[in-house]
């Protein structure tokens, strides 16, 4: 972590190389949300039938790829949106910390928007995050999760 005025904040080149490692999945490899015979790669929305094939798909050009996201901005929109709820609960403290609310306020908008309600992140979680974001993004989800 490197710091920005005086909060913690994520240093993109090893937050690179930390999601490549470990592949955001952790091992858990996710399926379609409409369709549970398919799996997903967690990056670039791959879709695929046969889990045994999943190493397959962590090519030096995905990685190419990955690494050549110059903002968290690109990497989420680089994450496969059955992992996006996931990516922005592990980088919303970072962000948090790091006193970033417009990048909060936009991811956490996008996540909304991509996949909304999870298993994941729910309507409470919402509810709780909207209070770091700002005040149109906060207003905007508070609207949508009433109507929920």
């Amino acid at each position: 972590m490197r710091k920005k005025e005086g909060m913690a904040m994520l240093d993109l080149q090893n937050h690179k190389e930390f999601l490549w490692r470990y592949t955001l999945s952790y091992g858990d490899i996710k399926t379609k949300k409409d369709d549970h015979t398919t799996y997903v790669f967690p990056f670039q929305n791959i879709t695929f039938t046969n889990k045994e094939d999943w190493e397959t798909y962590k090519t030096p050009e995905l990685k190419e790829q990955l690494f050549a996201c110059n903002n968290l901005e690109e990497i989420f929109d680089f994450i496969s949106l059955e992992y996006q709820d996931f990516y922005f609960m592990e980088i919303s403290a970072h962000l948090h910390e790091a006193d970033d609310q417009p990048l909060y306020s936009l991811l956490l908008k996008k996540t909304y928007e991509n996949v909304g309600i999870t298993e994941y992140i729910t309507k409470n979680n919402y509810l709780h995050l909207l209070k770091f974001a700002d005040e149109a993004t906060a207003a905007y989800l508070q609207e949508q999760l009433d109507k929920q």
